[in-house]
């Protein structure tokens, strides 16, 4: 992703998440562009994860969102209901409409909202197996691969955390999300 292609995006952007995966990803993103105008709807772990980091933080009315967003930002959480809401609605305004999708699995039920797939204008995904995913089971989508900043977060605070060791060897990362 180039630099520049969040701040391409038309303000407000509206961010509407609650599961962590999707939520870490897109939380890491818009930390790197603090300029944005960001209008925020979060539950859940998402809440709860933004919260550590903003302890005074306040959720911008849902309803408000959608209307005053130019442009929306959300994960696929699959038991909240207000992310499909919202990319049906800002589709039927008109509005540009991004998912960030944050794992490999399920990619074709993701989308469907009481039986109805509706999809997005783009999707992103930060690896190159995702994007082979994405273009697979969504080739009438603009899939874009962009910088994994979450994970150069974690990667970041384990070299500097007093568990690693500081001699010359080999360093490996192991980044993995629960499946059960």
């Amino acid at each position: 992703m180039p630099n520049s292609m969040l701040s391409k995006l038309e303000e407000p952007i509206g961010i509407i998440t609650h599961d962590a995966g999707s939520s870490n990803m897109i939380f890491s993103l818009i930390k790197k562009y603090k300029e944005k105008k960001i209008l925020m709807y979060l539950e859940g772990p998402a809440k709860n994860i933004w919260k550590k980091d903003f302890p005074n933080f306040k959720n911008d009315e849902f309803n408000v969102l959608i209307n005053e967003c130019k442009t929306l930002l959300t994960g696929t959480s699959s038991n909240f209901e207000k992310e499909h809401i919202a990319r049906k609605k800002v589709k039927f305004l008109k509005k540009k409409n991004i998912v960030y999708l944050d794992n490999w699995t399920n990619y074709e039920y993701r989308f469907i909202y009481k039986n109805k797939n509706i999809l997005p204008d783009e999707i992103w995904v930060s690896d190159d197996k995702a994007l082979e995913y994405a273009n697979s089971f969504f080739p009438s989508v603009n899939n874009i691969l962009i910088p994994n900043f979450y994970r150069d977060e974690i990667i970041k605070k384990y070299n500097k955390s007093k568990f690693l060791n500081k001699s010359k060897q080999e360093k490996r990362y192991y980044i993995c999300q629960n499946r059960f």
